[in-house]
């Protein structure tokens, strides 16, 4: 659905003609709504696949999504209380696996503030990181073992998860210039979550097996592959 409230179509095209997963998300973007898989899914291990024909388009994979919970703060240096600009700020929980995972993540803005959205209710640590600072938790916090607790209510906004952060850590790469290094997006969710969460304009490929490509930073759809090395997709939003 578009900003405007009227649904916005869709479509992933070059699949191979075999079974997918299919994801909808909003990342990246100032959409609110929890990610789900195809057919009302929330776990892997419950979705099942969408078969896809040569030269046919299979129709009506739709989603209706429901509003997350948002939390929301402002990173400011510790050492001038000056805003942070461009930090990254993840929801981390640990998944049925025991794995920890990144359901959100948001990006702070000039004035430092940010918002992380489309998070299903729960408790959850909040990591922080920025070039020229060290990785951080929620209030002063330097471990995700001592992290604390933040709760998310869907479809509230809990505001207040402030932090201070210390200089230290990678320096910041001066403006135009280009490197191999991930983003701070792609480097938060390795060291902190272990799941990929893009910057803005990022596309990502996660684990060989997943696609993530973005829209004018508006929305999500992510296909897994199944029975392949490696997929490719191409989507088109309408």
């Amino acid at each position: 659905m578009r900003k405007d409230g009227r649904y916005r179509g869709y479509e992933v095209a070059s699949l191979r003609p075999e079974g997918f997963y299919v994801e909808f998300l909003a990342l990246a973007s100032k959409l609110n709504y929890i990610a789900q898989l195809y057919e009302g899914k929330y776990e892997l291990s419950e979705a099942t696949t969408v078969p896809v024909t040569a030269e046919r388009t299979t129709l009506n994979i739709n989603a209706e999504l429901s509003p997350g919970a948002e939390n929301a703060g402002v990173l400011t240096s510790a050492a001038t209380g000056a805003p942070v600009n461009e930090a990254v700020a993840c929801a981390l929980r640990a998944n049925a696996k025991g794995q920890i995972e990144a359901p959100g993540c948001g990006i702070s803005e000039a004035s430092g503030a940010y918002t992380i959205r489309g998070l299903p209710s729960g408790s959850y640590k909040v990591g922080f990181e920025a070039g020229g600072f060290e990785v951080a938790y929620y209030n002063g916090k330097t471990s995700e073992a001592e992290a604390e607790l933040v709760q998310a209510t869907a479809p509230n906004l809990t505001p207040g998860i402030d932090e201070a952060l210390k200089p230290g850590g990678p320096p910041t790469p001066p403006v135009g210039s280009t490197s191999a290094e991930p983003t701070s997006a792609t480097k938060l969710s390795g060291r902190l979550g272990g799941s990929s969460s893009p910057s803005p304009d990022a596309t990502l490929s996660l684990a060989g097996k997943r696609i993530t490509v973005s829209r004018d930073r508006d929305a999500f759809v992510k296909v897994d592959c199944t029975g392949t090395e490696g997929c490719r997709a191409k989507l088109r939003c309408g």
